[in-house]
């Protein structure tokens, strides 16, 4: 099956077909980032940190130190709002207040969703 595959994205790509859908995406994504931005920044109390990628499909937020990722993640899956947890991206393991956010597979309606039901729960553990 892997060779099959294999031929079959080959005969994608020589048809001239990914640049288009690279293009697409690129748009897609780049939007939903800035959603996302602008719905944090609007949302969000102060004392949160998070980055402004230039591409990639996440978001990496930061806590006050007091605050622990899954404190806030256990929370917010009750809310049926869910992030990855950023203490494993650490060598030590010793990080607890940061986590990472995906914008690349939400839809931008869920993207408004999910960011007002995160910065609830924020807004009450800050």
């Amino acid at each position: 099956a892997g060779t099959l595959n294999q031929y079959i994205f080959l005969d994608y790509i020589q048809r001239g077909l990914l640049e288009p859908h690279i293009v697409k995406i690129r748009a897609d994504y780049g939007a939903k980032r800035e959603l996302m931005l602008q719905e944090m920044e609007r949302t969000f109390p102060a004392g949160i940190s998070w980055t402004r990628p230039e591409g990639g499909l996440f978001l990496w937020v930061t806590l006050p130190k007091h605050i622990s990722a899954q404190d806030v993640f256990n929370r917010a899956v009750e809310k049926k709002v869910a992030f990855v947890i950023g203490q494993p991206f650490y060598p030590d393991g010793k990080v607890l207040n940061t986590f990472r956010m995906n914008y690349a597979t939400a839809s931008k309606s869920d993207i408004l969703e999910g960011v007002e039901r995160l910065s609830s729960i924020l807004k009450e553990m800050v």
